[in-house]
């Protein structure tokens, strides 16, 4: 079984100011968490209310993944809609153990696709009922709403 560990950014960024965006890991390959969050002005914090979509860049950076068009996107504005007073804001994570060999196109695949079974974003549609890749375990650094997944 693959063992990998992402470590995610401890803080999250509005996803309409990516190209603003300072958060760690945004121009390297990983992965992205995208949520509805509701914004506190007088705290200057975010609340976090629905994990929406997670995705992977492996052969462009993280921005330039989140950039582009996604199939989610519709789903993404109906649910921040649904939740009041809320917006998309997003975290990045890149793989920092591993004990494969190499970092491959599949062992993103799996780790994306892994992630997606065991945590169900509202807005996947991809790996949400079955988990067909290889045997996986994902474990998160930092971030609260993604559970730690085991998959064969």
């Amino acid at each position: 079984m693959a063992k990998v560990r992402i470590t995610w950014t401890t803080k999250a960024s509005r996803l309409s100011n990516i190209d603003n965006s300072k958060l760690d890991y945004l121009d390297e390959k990983g992965f992205y968490a995208i949520y509805a969050c509701v914004y506190n002005k007088d705290k200057n914090s975010i609340t976090p209310k629905k994990l929406l979509y997670i995705g992977q860049a492996f052969e462009q950076t993280i921005r330039e993944r989140l950039k582009q068009p996604h199939d989610a996107d519709a789903c993404m504005k109906k649910e921040k809609q649904n939740e009041p007073n809320s917006g998309l804001w997003f975290k990045t994570g890149v793989i920092t153990k591993n004990d494969q060999e190499k970092v491959t196109q599949q062992l993103f695949n799996d780790v994306e696709c892994c992630m997606i079974y065991v945590n169900k974003p509202k807005c996947n549609t991809l790996c949400m009922e079955t988990y067909e890749g290889g045997a996986i375990e994902v474990t998160h650094g930092s971030a609260r709403m993604i559970k730690n997944s085991s998959c064969e």
